[in-house]
């Protein structure tokens, strides 16, 4: 009988042990997956500034000679509006030769009778301003006529609304008042400026011109009651105000829009844009 219980103790103790085997041998089969845990600062997204505005246009220049009279002409090409494009060509075309002394004309006479065989006339432009929205483009010329005391060298600048095709002169977004007075009157030359010639400009100005003759002059800038013009560069509105010849014909002043905004326009979508 004591055989018997110790058979059974040592069967028992065996099924105890298989069963011990089992479970560690389905432990070890289960696998476990660690996920490596990231330590590193997380970099910032670069945010990508937006692209500039590309101009939708291109400017070339065309050049048109008869006897002492050479004209480089701007043209452009590439506007979306292709009869918006072709006006502000003409207009172009229209300022420029009326500078050189051929009002309402868009090319040099072919009839070279009609041109002053004693003169001579040759210009450059530069481009002040070139927007989606405006264009300002400044003309240096040098003009003589034989027999003449001294030559004569021009400076006229002009700006034109590209959604239009026309010119834009002054007073189509700037208003004439006390403020732009002052910073007329009270005009800091610029750094890299012909400061002595500025100066003296300015001087002249505040001595010959009351605040009434001053706003009159201002209105009547890129008329043909005058030479005296305005043109407009990235973040600045420019003025050429007539002096006297010994000073240069005129004072060029360049006032930033930041001082200025307050003269500019609401009423006309284009002359806002100027300001951004």
């Amino acid at each position: 009988m004591s055989k018997m219980k110790f058979l059974l103790a040592v069967f028992a103790l065996l099924l105890i042990c298989s069963g011990c085997a089992n479970q560690s041998r389905i432990a070890t089969d289960v696998q476990v997956t660690v996920l490596p845990v990231n330590t590193e600062t997380p970099k910032e997204t670069a945010v990508s500034s937006p692209e500039p505005t590309v101009r939708p246009y291109q400017i070339s220049s065309v050049v048109e000679m008869a006897k002492g009279y050479k004209l480089t002409v701007p043209q452009l090409d590439g506007l979306s509006d292709k009869s918006i494009e072709d006006a502000l060509n003409e207009q172009i075309r229209k300022d420029l030769l009326a500078m050189a002394g051929f009002s309402d004309q868009t090319t040099l006479p072919t009839d070279e009778s009609a041109i002053d065989a004693d003169a001579t006339f040759e210009q450059t432009f530069k481009v002040l301003l070139q927007s989606n929205d405006v264009l300002s483009i400044a003309y240096s010329a040098y003009e003589s006529y034989k027999g003449a005391a001294h030559p004569n060298n021009l400076y006229r600048t002009f700006t034109y609304d590209l959604s239009t095709g026309k010119s834009l002169a002054f007073s189509d977004c700037v208003t004439a008042d006390e403020s732009l007075i002052k910073l007329i009157r009270e005009y800091q030359v610029p750094d890299g400026t012909d400061r002595d010639v500025v100066v003296e400009g300015v001087k002249y100005i505040n001595e010959n011109y009351d605040d009434q003759a001053l706003i009159t002059m201002l209105k009547s800038l890129d008329t043909s009651n005058t030479s005296a013009t305005s043109f407009w560069k990235p973040g600045v509105l420019g003025l050429n105000l007539e002096t006297i010849h010994v000073i240069g014909d005129y004072v060029q002043l360049e006032l930033p829009l930041v001082y200025v905004e307050k003269s500019i326009r609401t009423d006309r979508d284009v002359c806002q844009k100027l300001l951004k």
